[in-house]
């Protein structure tokens, strides 16, 4: 793991609510179907360094079997100039699954919109891709 990913790993730490009981309250869930095509992955946040094509094409083949995923984690867009370009949510957790949604032909896919109250959006995507699943 690289030394900037192995910081923000250790910073979103701090927000676990099985490290920190009074963090417990910091987020609220939303459930919603929505167009994948509000969904956009902004970089800036992706906690990898790749995206791992063939994982996204095990998803396709698993979608074409009928498997249902957990639902991927967004967060509406803070930035209406953004918003308006490149989509109204971007990705928390999921980007390989959002990937293979894309590419098998998914208009609209289950999702759990996340408030992040004064949690930035990296610490938060961090901790969700190098977590144990």
């Amino acid at each position: 793991m690289k030394l900037i990913e192995w910081e923000v790993f250790e910073n979103a730490q701090r927000f676990r609510a099985d490290k920190n009981p009074a963090a417990v309250n910091f987020m609220k869930d939303v459930s919603a179907k929505i167009l994948i095509s509000d969904i956009f992955l902004d970089e800036s946040i992706y906690p990898r360094e790749n995206i791992d094509h063939k994982r996204i094409g095990v998803f396709i083949e698993n979608l074409r079997d009928g498997f249902v995923f957990e639902p991927i984690v967004v967060q509406a867009c803070p930035d209406p100039e953004i918003a308006a370009k490149r989509g109204k949510y971007r990705i928390l957790d999921g980007v390989h699954r959002w990937s293979a949604y894309k590419k098998a032909g998914v208009t609209q896919i289950d999702v759990v919109i996340k408030t992040l109250n004064n949690i930035e959006p990296i610490l938060y995507a961090a901790n969700s891709g190098v977590r144990p699943r």
